[in-house]
């Protein structure tokens, strides 16, 4: 479960900081679902691929 909440998290307040810096709002949405993503993989690698 930490997994899934951290992904996004860390990658969506990267995100964030980035549209704050330079006045944009594409980055939290990309940085939301590229956290996510990229905990579903590491979750896939972790437990399934092994």
């Amino acid at each position: 479960m930490s997994y899934m909440l951290t992904g996004p998290l860390c990658y969506g307040l990267v995100g964030w900081g980035l549209d704050e810096w330079l006045g944009t709002v594409l980055f939290l949405p990309l940085g939301l679902v590229g956290g996510g993503a990229a905990s579903v993989y590491l979750i896939y690698v972790r437990y399934v691929k092994s």
